[in-house]
């Protein structure tokens, strides 16, 4: 995943940088810097697609509410056996 390919994802679903940064547990920064060109760490494109698709499943009322979501992190990727 690019950040160029990060960005339309995120901008598709209606998020902020803020937004996917508090669903990952990170600094709106590490959005930024991914978005801007940093290379994005192998270990974070599997949670970044995961917290993506999850986010792409939720129902588009509570995007249209723009309703902060109770979900982290921690809740959303459960580590694989």
């Amino acid at each position: 995943m690019t950040g160029g390919e990060l960005k339309n994802k995120r901008e598709a679903l209606g998020l902020s940088q803020k937004e996917l940064a508090g669903l990952l547990g990170v600094g709106k920064n590490t959005i930024y810097n991914y978005e801007s060109g940093t290379k994005i760490p192998d270990s974070r494109i599997p949670i970044l697609e995961k917290v993506l698709n999850k986010e792409k499943e939720a129902p588009i009322e509570n995007k249209a509410q723009k309703e902060p979501s109770n979900e982290r992190f921690e809740d959303i990727v459960q580590p694989e056996n």
